[in-house]
C-alpha cells in the first residue's frame, strides 16, 4: 500500500482543479485502488486528500501530489484527529498523572518517559502543564499505542485521557 496525497480532478477535461477552475464535476483521479482517508482544505477550496492505494498504482496522473512514508503519513493524521476531535489541549501536570493513575497507565507512562532525551525527561518532570500537542504527549503515547481510535467512541485513548483530566 502507498500513502498518498492527491487532489480532485475536472471530470471531462481530466485536470486537476488546482491547475484550472473545473466546470464541470469534481472526481478522484485515476489511480487503482485509490481510498480517502481524509482532507485538508486550502484557502482557494479545493482540499488535498489524504489516502491510500494499492503498490502497483500508477502514480504519474493529473492530480496526484505525492506519496510519502508511512511515519509521515502517522504524524499527519494524528495531527488531523488532534485538529477535528473538540479535547482539551492543555490540562494540568497533576490532573494528567492522576488521570494516568486511575487508568493503571502512571508507571508505565513513566518508564516511556526515562527511554526518552532530557528535554522530554525535564518537560514532564517540571511543567505545571502538560499540552496535547507537545513532543512529550507525542512520543509517548506513540509508544504506549494511545492514538488507536476507540471504535465506540471515535476517539483515541490519549484524547480521552485529556478529557478526562479536565474533571
Amino acid at each position: 500500500m502507498k500513502y498518498i496525497v492527491f487532489t480532485y480532478i475536472d471530470k471531462k477535461t481530466r485536470i486537476s482543479a488546482l491547475k484550472e477552475p473545473s466546470i464541470n464535476e469534481l472526481v478522484f483521479p485515476d489511480i487503482e485502488g485509490i481510498h480517502v482517508e481524509w482532507q485538508e482544505s486550502l484557502t482557494i477550496g479545493i482540499p488535498y486528500l489524504f489516502g491510500t492505494c494499492a503498490d502497483s498504482a500508477d502514480t504519474n496522473v493529473e492530480g496526484f501530489l505525492k506519496e510519502i512514508s508511512e511515519e509521515e503519513w502517522n504524524i499527519l493524521k494524528q495531527k488531523h484527529i488532534l485538529n477535528t476531535f473538540n479535547c482539551t489541549k492543555v490540562v494540568s501536570n497533576s490532573n494528567f498523572r492522576l488521570t494516568l493513575l486511575k487508568n493503571n497507565l502512571l508507571d508505565t507512562w513513566q518508564e516511556t518517559v526515562k527511554t526518552l532525551s532530557k528535554e522530554i525527561q525535564i518537560y514532564w518532570e517540571y511543567s505545571v502543564d502538560v499540552d496535547r500537542t507537545s513532543p512529550l504527549i507525542q512520543q509517548v503515547a506513540q509508544l504506549l499505542n494511545l492514538f488507536e481510535i476507540d471504535p465506540e467512541t471515535e476517539y483515541s485513548k490519549i484524547d480521552m485521557l485529556f478529557n478526562e483530566s479536565t474533571t
